[in-house]
């Protein structure tokens, strides 16, 4: 059955990656090597702090095991084998589970992260041999790692992720790490000098005992003859992966009975049934005014473009301001409200332009236009 997986998802990659979407693949695939290839090259850096190596390779081995959990909140479920496609077929869930975590290693991403964690070899190549052969069994766990959690996560997040909610999610989780990349050309460098210099022991401590870091902790126990430690990381590596391939049988009965869309028309129902419920006197006035606002305040709290758009002003307006503080600089501190403000109203410029729908019926109601505006 693996087998007949594998080749599904070789048809189904190979006929979406025809015609003008190969090149977008390509493009993507090249950005992917070069960053392989730049966290690879850390683990032959030489730092004056004792251990400041391993600190990096953590640091860096936790982006891409995130990339791993990540994508596919960004692409809304595992778009070339669909576990809803196994709904209606009479296989028992056991061995769909097994088959499926083995098809997930038929991955081109898979070859692009090797590359990424064999920088921990070449941080233990550094030390000796043996610390070099601690990582390369660090690499192997590592890749199992990535492999099964982002299994896991689709499993667990594939019914939401698949629906209307989920993608706009997607799509604002897409604009958070695209901003928060854009701030990162002034924070990397910071966090870069203090985990190089070892002035950071606790941002070091967090990066070593997140599950990211245990490869990095193994080949520097290796360069320290710690063996305990060595077989403590490795051992958690193999844990948690064996943990989740445990758990994935149960998690995918889960979501091959779960009808679709879940709970969420009950839930809905029974938000409308307690917003409804008591009689309460409401809060606002019952005024034309009363009513713009009460709908302002319920596209702020429903609307993923509102959401998008406070989030966007408050990440850059406080982040931009905040990041210098870390190098010691106050001087944007005071101006974090400012321009807050300034892109918050920068992003609210479109509003009616965003409802389309709204905007005609406000048209055509005589004597609500001021109280809108």
């Amino acid at each position: 059955m693996v087998g007949v997986l594998i080749e599904m998802k070789r048809a189904i990659a190979r006929s979406k990656t025809r015609g003008k979407l190969k090149w977008g693949m390509l493009a993507l695939a090249v950005f992917a090597a070069a960053l392989a290839f730049s966290t690879m090259l850390t683990g032959f850096a030489h730092y004056k702090h004792s251990g400041a190596g391993a600190d990096v390779l953590a640091i860096l081995s936790l982006g891409w095991l995130l990339g791993w959990v990540t994508g596919p909140v960004l692409t809304g479920d595992d778009s070339t084998l669909r576990l809803d496609y196994f709904k209606l077929l009479p296989i028992p869930v056991r061995k769909l589970a097994h088959a499926t975590l083995a098809a997930a290693f038929v991955n081109g991403s898979l070859l692009f992260s090797a590359i990424a964690f064999g920088g921990l070899i070449a941080y233990g190549a550094q030390f000796g041999v043996a610390a070099a052969l601690v990582g390369v069994v660090a690499v192997l766990l590592m890749l199992v790692l990535a492999v099964v959690s982002s299994v896991v996560a689709v499993g667990i997040f594939g019914p939401v992720l698949s629906s209307r909610r989920g993608r706009d999610f997607g799509s604002l989780l897409a604009a958070m790490v695209i901003t928060l990349l854009s701030l990162a050309s002034s924070l990397v460098p910071v966090v870069a000098s203090k985990l190089t210099s070892g002035n950071a022991p606790v941002l070091s401590a967090v990066v070593r005992i997140l599950p990211s870091g245990w490869g990095a902790v193994a080949v520097d126990s290796a360069r320290t003859s710690h063996w305990g430690t060595v077989a403590l990381a490795l051992g958690g590596l193999a844990a948690l992966s064996a943990v989740q391939v445990a758990a994935w049988p149960a998690l995918l009965q889960r979501r091959m009975t779960m009808p679709p869309g879940g709970n969420a028309k009950a839930k809905a129902a029974k938000r409308e049934h307690s917003a409804h419920a008591g009689g309460r006197e409401p809060i606002l006035p019952a005024t034309p005014l009363g009513g713009v606002m009460g709908k302002e305040l319920r596209l702020y709290s429903r609307a993923m473009l509102r959401t998008l758009s406070f989030l966007l002003a408050l990440m850059v307006g406080v982040l931009a301001c905040l990041i210098p503080a870390f190098t010691g600089s106050m001087v944007m501190l005071p101006f974090a409200g400012l321009l807050f403000t300034v892109i918050a109203g920068a992003t609210c410029t479109n509003l009616y332009g965003d409802e389309g729908s709204a905007l005609w019926l406000i048209m055509v109601t005589p004597g609500v236009e001021r109280a809108d505006v």
